[in-house]
C-alpha cells in the first residue's frame, strides 16, 4: 500500500509539472486547489466514511 501511495503522489506531481508547462500557471492552480474537495466528497460517497465538522476541527 505504501508503494502504491508514493507511486500515486509521484505521479501526480509529474501530471502537474506537465500541466504547468502546457498551460497557464493560474489555470492550472485553480484546478490543482479544489482536489482536497473531491477527496472528501470521494471519502463520504465512495467509501461510506464518517464525517462532522467536529471532526474537521479538531486537532489530532
Amino acid at each position: 500500500m505504501l508503494l502504491l501511495v508514493g507511486i500515486s503522489g509521484a505521479g501526480s506531481w509529474l501530471a502537474y509539472f506537465a500541466a504547468l508547462k502546457i498551460g497557464p500557471t493560474a489555470g492550472v492552480a485553480a484546478l490543482d486547489r479544489p482536489s482536497l474537495g473531491f477527496i472528501f466528497l470521494l471519502s463520504v460517497l465512495a467509501f461510506r466514511d464518517p464525517h462532522s465538522w467536529r471532526g474537521w476541527s479538531a486537532s489530532p
